[in-house]
């Protein structure tokens, strides 16, 4: 918000302002969402970062797989804060659209049951590019804030 307020000739102030309220306005309006409806909603619809991974989690190209590893333990199910794994889900192999590929799922198996795939493709190299292109996203995210 402040990056948008002050490419559009605002005041640094004012921009810091305008956006520091729209943040503290946002933030209890989430968690009170967040527990009624029991998923992450500031990561999903206020965090800029979740926001977009929310949004180019649908259209990435590396996704989340069950291998053969899968013991069906169901770990994986507890951990995801965004509703995305399910029984059901499991058993296909792949989460739900909620998925934004948070990998929260992947540290909590001890088996290796799920694997970050790019284009069908099982390996590190899947892995490794993910991580360096959300760090690199992050990075961004951050550096505009500080505009």
């Amino acid at each position: 918000v402040p990056a948008v307020l002050r490419l559009s000739g605002a005041p640094t102030g004012v921009a810091v302002a305008l956006g520091l309220a729209l943040g503290l306005l946002l933030l209890p309006v989430a968690v009170l969402l967040s527990r009624r409806y029991g998923s992450a909603c500031y990561c999903l619809a206020v965090c800029p970062l979740g926001l977009a991974a929310n949004w180019l989690g649908k259209i990435a190209p590396w996704r989340i797989r069950r291998t053969d590893a899968c013991m069906h333990c169901l770990a994986c199910i507890r951990v995801c804060r965004y509703g995305a794994l399910t029984p059901e889900r499991l058993k296909e192999g792949r989460p739900g659209p909620g998925c934004t590929l948070c990998r929260d799922c992947l540290s909590v198996c001890r088996h290796g049951g799920l694997a970050v795939t790019l284009y069908g493709k099982t390996c590190g190299v899947a892995e490794s590019s993910f991580v360096v292109l959300l760090s690199i996203m992050h990075t961004v995210f951050l550096a505009v804030a500080r505009v």
